[in-house]
């Protein structure tokens, strides 16, 4: 029983090690997911405040700026592929 421990000594290491690594990404994301929203909000009320925009135009604005945003990040993974789209198409024309 002592030496099948040992054996899970290492992999116990790595698992709390990863761990701490993707909860702290996990934690930076949602930051800067929140940061994001209170700049946001905080920039819509100047608007409200000087311009005269209305509540609905500020919340439109807001969550069209977020999904852009998510969409560029679920997209960005095709980045790597766009040069062979291009070397593709010009093999087309």
């Amino acid at each position: 029983m002592h030496k099948y421990e040992r054996y899970l000594d290492e992999p116990q290491s790595m698992l709390n090690r990863n761990s701490t690594i993707s909860g702290f990404f996990f934690g930076l994301s949602q930051v800067t997911t929140f940061i994001t929203f209170g700049i946001l909000f905080y920039i819509g009320t100047i608007f409200m405040r000087d311009y005269g925009v209305s509540l609905l135009d500020v919340f439109t604005a807001v969550y069209e700026v977020f999904f852009a945003g998510i969409t560029i990040g679920n997209n960005s993974h095709f980045i790597p592929d766009m040069n062979e789209a291009k070397i593709s198409a010009a093999h087309i024309f």
